[in-house]
């Protein structure tokens, strides 16, 4: 079966989730995907097929062809769309066993919702994700020992700490480490939870790593070379005298090479043309900035390698299901409460000194846009260790809040 991708409006989203929240009795309701009344055409986008893919890496690759011609700054965070290709992909990421029976995963792995706790979870949207953002290197995150579409431990690992899955080096060395070419499969070890270099390891020296280096700044070798002694037999597959493989590689009909498919081009985050009171998305600062997904955005605290700068994601009132914070803004005023995890605060709280920037977007409620607010002082604040710092920003401007309809990527 071919056909063009469309997106699931509200509409065809209630009455997925509502099957799937059913205990998936029958087949899937296919019928949602063309019907009019419950999707739209997704401008520019291509065809996909039912075609029967080895991996995620393939299936993923064969729906980034088809969204070639789209904003993909856009479409990244189109949940109807990705609740699209679920159903239209369900036979393949949710097979039915000998008995007509599924195993069906929490509906994050279905539908696309950044509200979501674990939004980066879907199967689809993850996976062409990641082959965007570093192509061939991507095999070790999609391709599981066990073959078929399933998730890996490679991939959760790496993406449970999403400094170290939106750093293109980084995945390089797990491919380099863990990825065999000939064989075409993951190392045996690899996902190990016994034994020494195993990719658990790896993310938890790196994230020790991180907090005296730059990992963003360094390639591939330079940060094996501050890999222990538990990694050395690791370290004799990655063979820095190759050439690293085509970023982006084709698949079926030839294409054009894509503009983007290159060594990735530094990241600038800059506020020129940023209007005080404009509303974004992560996506679209993401995109507007250089970086190939909002992967680096995501957290509270963003703080882009080499710079000078500080900003803050801050919501007011978060979902239920996530530790909530005591966030509020009063006037010129912005109440904050830190990180769980403590990375950034004495950092926040010595900003003046260090000479940092500290920039603001807010929003009062979660699974919203932000409102840009500008730079922020630090007034005072308070560390604390068993829970989270509590500071308080003076901001240097305030602006009505915009409708949330005022989109600011034209701004």
């Amino acid at each position: 079966m071919k056909a063009l991708i469309r997106a699931l409006n509200e509409r065809g989203i209630a009455r997925f989730r509502s099957w799937l929240q059913a205990a998936v009795p029958g087949e899937p309701p296919v019928e949602l995907l063309a019907d009019p009344d419950t999707s739209d055409p997704v401008a520019s986008a291509g065809e996909v097929e039912q075609l029967g893919f080895d991996s995620r890496y393939d299936l993923a690759l064969h729906v980034l062809d088809a969204l070639d011609g789209c904003d993909f700054g856009r479409i990244s965070a189109h949940g109807g769309l990705w609740a699209w290709l679920s159903l239209f992909y369900f036979d393949l990421i949710c097979p039915a066993d000998l008995t007509e029976a599924r195993k069906v995963r929490a509906l994050e792995a279905y539908l696309f919702d950044p509200a979501f706790r674990k939004s980066s979870s879907h199967l689809i949207r993850e996976a062409v994700l990641s082959v965007r953002a570093h192509g061939d290197f991507a095999k070790v995150l999609l391709i599981s020992p066990k073959g078929g579409i399933k998730d890996t431990r490679i991939q959760s690992e790496l993406s449970d700490r999403q400094d170290l899955i939106s750093n293109a080096k980084v995945v390089e060395l797990a491919w380099r480490f863990y990825y065999d070419q000939q064989r075409k499969s993951i190392r045996r070890g690899s996902a190990s939870t016994v034994g020494g270099g195993n990719i658990l390891r790896f993310t938890v020296v790196l994230q020790q790593l991180s907090v005296n280096f730059d990992l963003h700044e360094m390639s591939a070798k330079q940060i094996a070379g501050l890999l222990p002694a538990e990694f050395d037999t690791w370290k004799t597959y990655a063979n820095f005298a190759d050439s690293p493989p085509p970023t982006l590689p084709q698949s079926g009909a030839p294409r054009a090479q894509r503009s983007d498919a290159g060594e990735p081009r530094r990241a600038a985050v800059s506020f020129e043309s940023i209007l005080v009171g404009s509303i974004w998305e992560r996506e679209q600062l993401a995109a507007r900035w250089g970086y190939r997904t909002f992967h680096a955005l995501a957290r509270g605290v963003f703080t882009p390698a080499g710079d000078k700068k500080i900003v803050l994601f801050v919501t007011a009132v978060q979902q239920p299901v996530i530790t909530q914070y005591a966030n509020r803004l009063d006037g010129s005023a912005l109440y904050w409460e830190g990180e769980r995890n403590h990375a950034n605060d004495t950092r926040i709280g010595q900003s003046s000194d260090r000479g940092d920037e500290i920039h603001i977007f807010f929003r009062e409620q979660h699974h919203a846009p932000f409102r840009y607010l500008g730079k922020a002082k630090v007034r005072t604040f308070e560390l604390f260790a068993d829970k989270p710092s509590k500071f308080e920003f003076e901001l240097e401007s305030v602006t009505p809040e915009r409708p949330a309809g005022a989109c600011g990527a034209g701004s």
